[in-house]
């Protein structure tokens, strides 16, 4: 008999793992499976009842040997807790974020985080430059105004003839257009850059190239850590984050940044 209760499989699969992955190497006997684990034949015995309870191993042919569903479920149970220790080590950089923020499996599974800290807090923003450094092309969203970051980010996305679309909110496209106003407007006109203005529904930032996603997190004093991923559910993620927000932002042509340049030197 098998026992089909979700909560009673994975505390089994928790427990009993080592076991039924040693069964999965080669069937083995208990003998072979007590000298295998190191552990007492009594310690075993209450494994195999248990794994043999949830349908996970069986005995055939004198040999205890996994079955396809307890293959199945061991790598799924495997895929979950790479996916906790993937978030356990974003933790500290996911902290400020609300519950809400649609930041989700997609991105999240396998993802590499890396957080701010007292003595280099500028580390996290090179690792930022870094990843759009080399990149051919580099799509990004920009919902807080943090001076020099942004304006650091366009010519680091620019800096080897790549091209950049940033979408920002009004606030940046202020900032950005008053602080670095001429170089901005000499972007636009060579076509180096799109950039675009409008509403953004979450507050970290977020950025593509062709084969990597980035996202980083800001606190109220700077960036409190960026989580990066390479893998192509991220990347496609991210891409299609960007193109609903792009698709509800008016684009910025130079005339919009002489504007506020005009109006900052009155």
């Amino acid at each position: 008999m098998t026992c089909s209760d979700p909560d009673t499989l994975a505390d089994v699969l928790s427990k009993r793992r080592g076991p039924l992955r040693a069964l999965l190497e080669e069937p083995r006997d208990k003998r072979d499976l007590v000298a295998a684990l190191d552990i007492p034949r009594s310690t075993l015995d209450r494994a195999i009842r248990e794994l043999e309870g949830v349908g996970l191993v069986e005995y055939d042919g004198g040999v205890y040997r996994p079955t396809l569903f307890g293959r199945t479920a061991l790598e799924e149970h495997d895929r979950y807790r790479r996916t906790l220790s993937d978030l356990s080590g974003a933790k500290n950089v996911l902290e400020p974020l609300p519950v809400d923020s649609p930041l989700g499996r997609e991105f999240l599974d396998g993802v590499t985080a890396l957080a701010s800290t007292p003595h280099a807090p500028d580390g996290i923003v090179e690792e930022l430059m870094r990843s759009v450094r080399s990149a051919k092309r580099v799509r990004g969203v920009a919902p807080v105004a943090l001076t020099g970051h942004t304006e650091a980010f366009r010519e680091a996305a620019t800096e080897n003839e790549g091209r950049l679309e940033l979408v920002m909110t009004e606030e940046v496209f202020e900032l950005l257009a008053e602080t670095q106003g001429e170089s901005v407007v000499e972007a636009i006109e060579s076509g180096t850059v799109d950039f675009y203005r409008g509403s953004i529904p979450f507050r970290f930032g977020l950025w593509m190239t062709d084969d990597e996603a980035g996202v980083a997190v800001y606190t109220g004093t700077g960036i409190r850590g960026v989580l990066l991923n390479d893998d192509e559910q991220a990347v496609e993620w991210a891409a299609e984050l960007y193109d609903r927000v792009r698709g509800s932002a008016d684009p910025v042509d130079a005339a919009d940044v002489r504007s506020v340049i005009r109006t900052t030197g009155e």
